[in-house]
């Protein structure tokens, strides 16, 4: 019973949410203190600007429903605080726009203007400017494809700031990350692969009786959940790319990997020990 228990809670460990396609939420998210930048994220924009079909087009960033708030103990920040700023800056680059000296260059006003350092890659940072009470919606192509870190900097004195909406990046194939797309035809393929594997050998099991042994139903089992797995997968990939949004079918495709896992090592445990192979007692002589 114990070990039924430790494998279960080792199974809900696989469980714990990871980012779900080219999708972050900023909900209640806390604005950085004042004149900070902090990156939070990093998109993987793709583009197969050097091939010709659908893939070619370049990858896109969606600025949705943006506002800015303060808390009820918000200070030093002026009525219509317009300071903070949500930017994709490409983060081969990153550390050379973002210099202390330049990152922020102040007005008239309490609070200043995003400002980064001149270079190539400048003209590749898309930013949008955040003020207190308005929403920002906005829908802007990428100069390239890349890596882009998702940051958002305080060019003034407020403080006690939430930020609301969210920031998706959209790329040709859909809202699966450059690094993510290729997943899915993997795990399309594995899941053929292990149908075949499950169907051919549930057939040997059928019409081979003679032949059974306990340890052939592991094998079956454990080809079973590789089978549920790679669909799994496959099926959360696809949402994932098609809505940016398949947080249930994430977990359930980790926590069958997990049992995947764990079930195979407890199998292979169990025949080291001779579980289902050997006898613990000699037959009797005749």
């Amino acid at each position: 019973m114990a070990s039924w228990a430790m494998l279960l809670c080792l199974t809900l460990v696989c469980v714990l949410g990871s980012a779900v396609a080219e999708v972050v939420q900023l909900d209640k998210r806390a604005a950085p203190g004042p004149f900070t930048l902090e990156a939070t994220h990093l998109f993987y924009a793709f583009s197969g600007t050097n091939s010709e079909g659908p893939f070619a087009q370049l990858p896109e960033v969606a600025f949705d429903d943006l506002r800015l708030t303060r808390t009820p103990g918000a200070t030093d920040a002026a009525t219509g605080y317009g300071g903070v700023f949500v930017s994709l800056i490409p983060w081969d680059t990153f550390n050379e726009l973002t210099t202390p000296d330049s990152l922020c260059v102040q007005g008239d006003k309490a609070w200043g203007s995003l400002g980064l350092k001149n270079g190539e890659t400048k003209a590749q940072v898309r930013t949008v400017q955040l003020t207190e009470g308005a929403t920002q919606t906005s829908s802007i192509k990428l100069a390239k494809a890349g890596v882009y870190a998702l940051s958002i900097t305080n060019c003034g004195k407020g403080q006690g700031l939430v930020l609301s909406g969210s920031v998706i990046v959209k790329n040709a194939h859909g809202f699966l990350g450059g690094n993510e797309y290729g997943r899915l035809p993997l795990y399309g393929g594995c899941s053929v692969f292990y149908a075949v594997i499950v169907l051919g050998w549930l057939g040997i099991l059928v019409f081979r009786k003679d032949f059974q042994h306990p340890v052939h139903f592991v094998i079956a089992v454990t080809a079973t959940i590789g089978l549920a797995g790679s669909v799994a997968w496959f099926v959360a990939l696809a949402m994932a790319n098609a809505s940016g949004d398949a947080n249930f079918a994430y977990r359930v495709a980790e926590a069958l990997s997990g049992l995947k896992s764990l079930y195979t090592a407890a199998m292979l445990l169990a025949v080291a020990l001779g579980l289902g192979v050997t006898h613990s007692t000699l037959e009797s002589c005749t």
